[in-house]
């Protein structure tokens, strides 16, 4: 064969690896490209540095925004009698009225038989046992328990509790604690006998019993 052929042959054979080594290097270019389109999709959510609407998201569903769980407050488990914050009423005897509070408790006298240790004051209302401290102790009310018992002022709890009574007293109602009844609120409890009326704090045992002709306190 002459040299002329085999130059003739060698070309289309050329030509045809020129075409196969073009169609190799396209589609590895189409390979790379891929992954990078792949990448971006997810990178506007998940990078840190994604906008607001990203960033607030996660915010809203934190504990610092979350409402405070019920029952929680600190009215939520207040009695009919604690929700009044006041609770004031008169002795049947009408001699001895009381008040309980969050606070204390307190009872104005206004007739006894024996020597107590309040010194009548100008600003005195009445002789008080109260409970405020650690220990019950007699002092001078500044303010009458008697005027609080009215149903009006802090003796108006007896429209929603049936334990006590209204009583006209010079033609303004008061309302009083019956014979055998008692009162509970916050972390005092009064018990109205016809010995007086005694009244205790729970949670130590300290209180006191007062009535016209003694009284004690412990």
């Amino acid at each position: 064969m002459s040299s002329s052929a085999l130059r003739l042959r060698a070309v289309p054979v050329a030509v045809a690896a020129l075409l196969v080594l073009g169609a190799c290097t396209t589609g590895s270019e189409e390979a790379g490209e891929d992954p990078v389109v792949v990448s971006r999709e997810p990178s506007p959510e998940g990078s840190p540095s994604s906008g607001p609407d990203a960033s607030d998201e996660p915010s809203g569903s934190s504990p610092e925004g979350t409402p405070e769980p019920s029952g929680s407050g600190p009215d939520r488990d207040l009695t009919p009698l604690e929700q009044h914050q006041r609770v004031a009423f008169l002795m049947p005897s009408q001699n001895v009225a009381c008040l309980i509070e969050e606070q204390g408790v307190s009872c104005d006298i206004r007739n006894t038989r024996y020597q107590h240790t309040v010194v009548p004051a100008a600003d005195c209302v009445e002789p008080t046992v109260e409970l405020y401290r650690d220990r019950p102790e007699w002092t001078c009310s500044r303010s009458s328990r008697f005027v609080d018992a009215q149903t009006a002022n802090d003796g108006a709890w007896v429209e929603l509790v049936p334990r006590g009574e209204v009583v006209e007293i010079n033609t303004i109602d008061h309302t009083v604690l019956p014979y055998g009844e008692e009162l509970q609120a916050f972390d005092f409890r009064c018990e109205s006998r016809r010995n007086g009326v005694r009244c205790m704090r729970l949670s130590d045992g300290r209180g006191f019993r007062m009535a016209v002709r003694d009284f004690d306190l412990f």
